[in-house]
């Protein structure tokens, strides 16, 4: 009997292979990814403010996220691109922005979470491009431009997590 030493020896290492094999594999079942979708902006169309005196000035928006399934998540940084009324991405110096936030969000009993955070959109940037810096009430504004924001985050699971939502930025209807 020199076999059974041996076969005992080796059985500890299989298993401690095998172990290695199943916790560093994200198997779906054992590693539920949170789900999270942009709910809201709030203005719906952001807008300039333009002053009697023409002082703009640029709204912040409200971003609503909603994680969907209860899953809770840590969101850690935002893009933003802006899509030009043709339907390209501009590539414009200043015309990408990216940015931290520390957003938690935890579903409850039901299963789902809402949080708000307030980000700049409408840029001086943003607003230059779409106006060419011209008085406002002239027609030449490259609009309507569409924002889309890209939120990235780390769920409870260790899962890196990317959801986006578009909200629409018009420089021409402005309320004087």
């Amino acid at each position: 009997g020199t076999m059974k030493p041996r076969r005992m020896f080796r059985l500890p290492l299989i298993l401690a292979a095998l172990s290695i094999v199943l916790t560093s594999c994200h198997v779906a079942p054992f590693n539920p990814e949170s789900e999270a979708v942009v709910s809201g902006f709030l203005p719906q169309i952001l807008r300039p403010s333009i002053s009697t005196e023409d002082e703009v000035t640029l709204p912040t928006c409200t971003v609503t996220i909603t994680v969907i399934n209860s899953i809770p998540l840590t969101v850690t940084k935002y893009s933003i691109d802006y899509i030009g009324p043709s339907g390209k991405k501009i590539d414009s110096p200043g015309l990408s922005v990216n940015g931290a936030l520390a957003a938690f969000i935890k579903p409850g009993d039901d299963g789902t979470a809402e949080t708000t955070v307030e980000l700049e959109i409408l840029t001086e940037d943003v607003y230059d491009y779409a106006s060419q810096k011209t008085p406002t009430y002239l027609v030449d504004d490259i609009t309507p431009i569409v924002a889309r924001v890209t939120f990235t985050g780390v769920d409870e699971n260790s899962n890196r997590v990317s959801f986006t939502g578009s909200v629409v930025i018009d420089t021409t209807s402005s309320s004087q």
